[in-house]
């Protein structure tokens, strides 16, 4: 089973909330703390980035939009996307590990203020083997229903 590092998603949480940020200065601040920062795909334009610590272990994904904002990978660019104000982001760990891999994350998700806390519903994808499943968030409470499940 894979570790989440949460001294990555820390970091790269942190840093996006930099006003202005540039992907250079992403870049340059995850090497003097200590992360690798490599291009996964795409061009400085519009391109994909891993920020870990060793190869084979936990990672995490931005992305430079094509409008010049950087974001999380598996988030909607909110510079092209606004979102409603009323939304509040919270960073939730898979509540189950995989089904088929028991690999584990954290994920960012954008919520809306209801009577009884939060609620969001939506699909989620393992980033280890691809399996995915439906995500079901309400009041600090998350379950996920993998569409792969294995009979042990």
């Amino acid at each position: 089973m894979n570790n989440i590092d949460l001294a990555i998603e820390d970091f790269v949480s942190k840093t996006l909330n930099i006003e202005g940020l540039t992907l250079k200065q992403f870049e340059k601040s995850a090497i003097s703390n200590g992360f690798y920062f490599k291009q996964q795909g795409g061009d400085e334009n519009h391109g994909t980035y891993a920020i870990f610590k060793k190869y084979n272990a936990h990672s995490a994904a931005i992305t430079k939009c094509h409008c010049g904002h950087i974001h999380r990978l598996e988030d909607m660019c909110i510079k092209c996307h606004p979102v409603n104000e009323n939304l509040k982001t919270l960073n939730i760990k898979f509540p189950t590990s995989c089904s088929l891999c028991e690999f584990s994350e954290y994920m960012e998700i954008q919520v809306e203020p209801q009577n009884e806390g939060y609620l969001w519903s939506g699909k989620v994808k393992c980033p280890n083997c691809s399996n995915t499943g439906d995500l079901l968030y309400s009041a600090g409470n998350a379950f996920i229903s993998w569409a792969i499940d294995l009979p042990f």
